[in-house]
């Protein structure tokens, strides 16, 4: 089960292990995604993308994006509204493969 981040606050999240058990939070474009990892060796964070038309109608996947960040660093990653965001919930999805943790940065709250 994803975690639902809600506040852009200040804490980072830990993510659980695996696919469906990252985070979910609303899509902003002024957003900064923090992808953090300390735990011994490499974590890959897969940035889900929503399959959506003119891709599925033409029978083409877009491939998640998969960043791997090396043990004891912080990457920043920005989201894509027209590759991340589903357009039914407006949210963005993040899993890990290890307990990486993640942080959404509001620049500009609503």
């Amino acid at each position: 089960m994803r975690i639902a981040i809600t506040d852009g606050g200040a804490d980072f999240a830990t993510l659980g292990v695996g696919d469906g058990e990252g985070v979910d939070f609303a899509h902003n474009p002024q957003d900064l995604v923090f992808l953090k990892n300390d735990t011994g060796g490499d974590a890959d964070f897969t940035v889900l993308t929503v399959q959506k038309d003119p891709h599925s109608g033409r029978n083409i996947t877009v491939p998640n994006d998969v960043v791997t960040v090396a043990n004891g660093k912080t990457w920043v990653y920005s989201m894509s509204e027209s590759l991340q965001k589903n357009a039914s919930t407006g949210n963005c999805a993040i899993d890990c493969d290890v307990a990486g943790q993640l942080l959404v940065l509001r620049r500009n709250p609503k």
